[in-house]
């Protein structure tokens, strides 16, 4: 039997480079990311600026292309400390008791 060949399509190289880290595509895209693990951990890529840091309330500016009317992201809880991983890209740890967002003023 003969065997059919067939062209493989490349991955762009960003997906390629997702893919090989484990990061998810929308890192990469511009567009906030947000993981929850429980109500101990919070990872956050995408953000803008950290505009408050307490105890009880982290409040960060986003940067959303695809949805310019919700511009600020609260954290609500207890004992909330902050990690930083890499620019634009932290962990909140703490007790989280809400993720809120808030329209543009």
């Amino acid at each position: 039997m003969a065997k059919r060949h067939t062209k493989r399509k490349d991955k762009p190289l960003c997906e390629k480079l997702m893919s090989f880290l484990s990061f998810p595509a929308c890192t990469l895209s511009g567009v906030p990311y947000i993981e929850l693990q429980g109500d101990t951990s919070l990872a956050i890529t995408g953000y803008e600026s950290l505009l408050l840091y307490e105890d009880t309330t982290v409040l960060f500016r986003m940067h959303d292309p695809t949805n310019p009317h919700f511009t600020l992201l609260r954290i609500t809880g207890a004992g909330l400390t902050l990690s930083v991983l890499r620019e634009g890209c932290l962990c909140i740890h703490g007790r989280i008791d809400a993720v809120i967002l808030h329209p543009r003023d």
